[in-house]
């Protein structure tokens, strides 16, 4: 089974600190709609901490703990190359959540190259001899798929968020699912339990910020 989009990891060595160029060379065509355009009221979530933010924060924070007896040195699995694509992704989702009320171009190119991250993670599992690694691969790989269709949503910050809604409730269900494979084979007060509570608490993460438009869409059709 092959558990990585083609095209991804074509740009997979574009690194997040160096991404701004990458922005710029992606708004030089797609005028960026949004990036000089700014609301003159400020709502109540512009002004709180963007939930895709710590996301990634809490991707980096796992980027340098031991992904536990699962991950080290099982099946030929390299869990130092899952925790440098974690720290890659994290970082990425960090930029991303950073723009998501402001330039949508860039919120754009930086899941991009977050979903590169998550498919070379589910290559990674795809390739280990282990008995979850298939699942797990299958995980980072919708991920991965569901965070490349939000970098494929065009238009600016009033239609890229709400349009991502459906996506970021997939990418909640997969965290949710490598949590519990997590779980099975963890024990308490081990890095690997830690994980396990790490994931689910990313993926109530995801939700959040999905139901701060799927919310808003059942009042409005409820009116």
């Amino acid at each position: 089974m092959r558990f990585a989009v083609a095209p991804l990891i074509i740009a997979s060595t574009i690194i997040c600190q160096y991404a701004d160029a990458f922005v710029v060379f992606r708004g030089d065509w797609s005028t960026r709609l949004c990036s000089n355009v700014k609301s003159s009221s400020t709502t109540e979530i512009e002004t709180s901490d963007n939930p895709l933010r710590s996301a990634g924060k809490s991707f980096i924070s796992a980027s340098d703990k031991s992904l536990g007896m699962l991950f080290y040195n099982v099946g030929g699995l390299d869990h130092k190359e899952i925790q440098a694509l974690l720290l890659q992704a994290g970082t990425c989702l960090v930029d991303a959540g950073e723009r998501w009320h402001d330039d949508w171009d860039g919120v754009r190119d930086f899941t991009y190259n977050a979903s590169n991250a998550f498919a070379r993670i589910a290559n990674t599992f795809g390739s280990a001899s282990i008995d979850e690694s298939m699942e797990l691969a299958m995980s980072f790989e919708k991920i991965s798929e569901e965070l490349l269709m939000i970098s494929e949503i065009s238009g600016c910050c009033s239609v890229g968020p709400p349009c991502s809604s459906p996506h970021l409730l997939t990418i909640e269900e997969e965290l949710v699912a490598i949590s519990k494979i997590l779980r099975l084979n963890s024990v308490a007060a081990t890095d690997d339990h830690m994980m396990s509570t790490l994931f689910r608490e990313v993926a109530e993460l995801f939700g959040e910020l999905a139901s701060r438009y799927t919310d808003t869409d059942e009042s409005i059709q409820g009116e």
